[in-house]
């Protein structure tokens, strides 16, 4: 498996590591990991990926005469995770995948976590609460601010 170094650990590098560099895309080392639940080791098709993205590029290049990726070619990478064990957990997996690489970023994440029926229902139950708790947050914030927005409005009127 081909990976930059960075720090003495691999480098993420991307899941394709291009990040807004004033307005624009700044190049990294240009390998492209696609993630799928199913699929631990999925290479084949990171390298589809790779070369589908590497002909956008240089279509992009060529239309806008900017030739900053024509030079570049893409290369598909392997991040092994673990793999969905039932027919009902992809977004859950998909979710915890995200986590980990955020987590990690801009080395490549270790993802060992559990994918049993029991882990499933534990993350389920977690996320359900965490957008509970931020859907309290949002609607006191917005009970508030209707508060002032009517008072504002009251002491308008009265006047």
């Amino acid at each position: 498996m081909e990976q930059e170094e960075h720090g003495g650990h691999p480098s993420i590098s991307a899941i394709t590591k291009w990040r807004h560099n004033n307005g624009g895309l700044q190049k990294d080392s240009g390998t492209v990991y696609v993630l799928d639940p199913a699929l631990s080791n999925n290479i084949k098709a990171s390298k589809k990926a790779a070369a589908k993205m590497t002909a956008y590029l240089t279509m992009r290049d060529k239309t806008l005469k900017t030739g900053a990726w024509t030079s570049k070619v893409l290369k598909g990478g392997a991040m092994i995770h673990p793999t969905q064990t039932d027919g009902c957990s992809r977004g859950v997996i998909v979710v915890m995948m995200a986590r980990a690489i955020m987590a990690d970023y801009p080395n490549l994440p270790v993802m060992d976590f559990s994918t049993s029926k029991e882990n499933m229902e534990q993350e389920r139950r977690q996320m359900a609460l965490e957008i509970l708790e931020v859907s309290e947050q949002t609607k006191s914030f917005k009970t508030s601010e209707n508060a002032g927005i009517k008072r504002m409005t009251f002491s308008m009127v009265g006047k």
